[in-house]
């Protein structure tokens, strides 16, 4: 049998896309096609085996690297189908890394090649915004890791601006201990721990200061 497919309506369900926090992640991708016959007609109503692949790379036509796939037994009705994404193969948000472009999904059915040309992943409006906090990109904001952050811009590295309350400005802690205070009106505490030494070195340009 060979057939074809009119496919569309590519929703993700990755993450919170509306700006509100969700209570669990959805971890599958919602599909939507019609399988036709070579002539245009609906293929007969019934259950197929379809395997669906995704490609990271390549084109419409081939190529690309087969980074998740699985096969679903589908429902057909006049052609249409409907399926979920990873309800299969979990691995789905861990396999594919969709923060990149071009992703390609590969359908198969049953013993037929693989439908050409595959559907291109594309995004839902709202996930437009994803790449934004409050309208700033990721790149705004400080990386809490082990590790360095780089910076090579212009500006300041960290910038803090207080403009009321009676909080102080930084807190660090160690075991739920307050090790490092910077106060609102700019005065630093410095509480090491038991054994620990109370020394600290701010330096800028050629001014040191010991606490």
């Amino acid at each position: 049998m060979t057939v074809g497919c009119v496919c569309g309506v590519v929703l993700f369900a990755l993450g919170a896309l509306n700006g509100h926090a969700a209570a669990a992640v959805n971890n599958v991708v919602s599909f939507q096609g019609k399988l036709t016959n070579p002539d245009g007609t609906n293929i007969p109503d019934g259950n197929y085996s379809i395997l669906f692949t995704i490609y990271d790379g390549g084109t419409p036509t081939g190529g690309g690297t087969n980074v998740w796939s699985e096969t679903q037994t589908v429902t057909v009705q006049s052609g249409i189908f409907q399926v979920q994404l990873g309800s299969i193969n979990t691995t789905l948000s861990s396999a594919v890394n969709f923060n990149h472009s071009p992703l390609y999904l590969g359908i198969t059915v049953g013993s037929d090649p693989e439908m050409l040309p595959r559907v291109l992943f594309t995004s839902s409006p709202y996930a437009f915004n994803s790449g934004a906090l409050n309208g700033l990109a990721s790149s705004s904001f400080i990386q809490l890791a082990q590790g360095l952050q780089t910076d090579a811009s212009g500006g300041d590295s960290i910038a803090i601006n207080k403009t009321g309350g009676s909080g102080t400005i930084v807190t660090l802690q160690s075991e739920g201990n307050d090790v490092f205070v910077v106060n609102a009106d700019g005065s630093i505490a410095r509480t090491p721990g038991a054994g620990k030494t109370s020394t600290t070195n701010l330096t800028s340009g050629s001014q040191s200061l010991f606490v």
